[in-house]
């Protein structure tokens, strides 16, 4: 693991460091298609309709995940893209 790699999340963590994206998902509500944009612009690859949960998603690493069409996640849902020794894509399917 490089030290980019390892700078790029904890910088994310410090400039965003809450799941509702310093407060922009509470402001927008439940306009899904705006919260997704939203998680386009930090990197994630988004499909469409997709439903995100009301408790907001927090992402470290948010160009290794990509989410298809037609994806629901509930509110205790977690992506994980890392741990001590490796980085991998998360990919959810439609």
């Amino acid at each position: 693991v490089s030290s980019w790699q390892l700078f790029r999340p904890w910088l994310l963590g410090k400039l965003i460091p809450d799941a509702h994206l310093c407060g922009v998902t509470k402001l927008l509500g439940r306009h899904y298609e705006a919260i997704s944009a939203l998680y386009r612009l930090l990197g994630v690859k988004v499909g469409r309709y997709v439903y995100w949960p009301g408790s907001g998603f927090s992402f470290s690493e948010p160009d290794l995940v990509e989410v298809g069409d037609y994806v629901v996640f509930g509110s205790r849902s977690l992506i994980l893209t890392s741990d001590a020794h490796h980085r991998r894509q998360a990919v959810t399917l439609d």
